[in-house]
C-alpha cells in the first residue's frame, strides 16, 4: 500500500489508534506520516487520493486536549514510541496552532474551564467539522473521503482497510474506550461547551459510525 492516502482528525477521537493499526498491518513505519489534523478539505495535497477522516464527540475532544497537560498515555503515541509518560504544559495551546486555530490569545497556562471562559472557539473546530461536512467544499476535491465515527473504530476497521486496500494478516488491538468522560465535566463547563459547540455537537452525535464523501454530496 503506497502512502497516498491521509488520516485526518481534529484530534482526540482516535485517529492514532486507526493509524497505529494500518501501520501494524501495512509494515510500512512511514505510514505514520499519514496522520495529520488538516483543517479544511481544501487544503489537502494533490499526491493524496485517499482520506479517512476521523471524527467524535467534540466535547470529549477538548476534554482530551487539556488532559494531555498533565498526562499523556499510550494511546497517544505512534507504533515506535507508545509509552505512557507525564503531560505537556503546553500541548493544549501547541495543539490550538496545529490544527489551524487562533492560538496567539490562547493562554499556555490555562486549564479547559479557563478555554471555555475566554468564550471563543479558538480552536476553531466548528470550522473545521463545519469544514469537513461541507457539500460545497467537498465538491471541489480530488480525492474518496471515507468518514468513520470514534465509537465504530474497532468494529468498522475492516471497512477502512477495505477502502485503503489494505490486507489484513494480523488480528488488530483492541479498541480502548477514552479516558476523557462526561461525568468529570462541571456544571459550568457544560454550559459553556452548549454555547460555544452545541450546533456542531448535536451534528456530530446525528452522524452514523460510517459514511462518505458521495453520500454527502448526494
Amino acid at each position: 500500500m503506497k502512502n497516498e492516502f491521509l488520516i485526518n482528525s481534529i484530534g482526540g477521537c482516535g485517529s492514532k489508534y486507526l493509524i497505529n493499526q494500518i501501520t501494524m498491518q501495512s509494515e510500512n513505519e512511514n505510514s505514520i506520516n499519514c496522520h495529520a489534523h488538516v483543517a479544511s478539505p481544501l487544503l489537502i495535497g494533490s499526491e493524496k487520493n485517499k482520506v479517512v477522516f476521523v471524527f467524535g464527540d467534540l466535547y470529549l475532544s477538548l476534554q482530551s486536549f487539556f488532559n494531555r497537560r498533565n498526562h499523556i498515555t499510550k494511546l497517544h503515541g505512534f507504533t515506535k514510541n507508545r509509552v505512557n509518560s507525564s503531560g505537556n504544559k503546553e500541548w493544549a495551546k501547541a495543539h490550538c496552532k496545529n490544527i489551524g486555530g487562533d492560538c496567539a490569545p490562547f493562554d499556555a497556562g490555562w486549564e479547559l474551564i479557563d478555554y471555555l471562559r475566554n468564550g471563543h472557539d479558538l480552536y476553531r473546530a466548528n470550522r473545521f467539522y463545519n469544514s469537513w461536512l461541507s457539500p460545497d467544499k467537498l465538491k471541489e476535491t480530488h480525492y474518496d473521503v471515507l468518514y468513520i465515527k470514534y465509537e465504530g473504530l474497532g468494529a468498522n476497521f475492516n471497512n477502512v482497510a477495505n477502502f485503503l486496500e489494505l490486507e489484513v494478516n494480523k488480528p488488530i488491538e483492541p479498541f480502548v474506550e477514552r479516558g476523557s468522560q462526561k461525568e468529570l465535566f462541571s456544571l459550568e463547563e457544560v454550559s459553556i461547551l452548549e454555547e460555544i459547540y452545541g450546533e456542531t455537537q448535536k451534528k456530530l452525535e446525528s452522524l452514523p459510525d460510517t459514511f462518505t464523501k458521495t453520500d454527502i454530496l448526494s
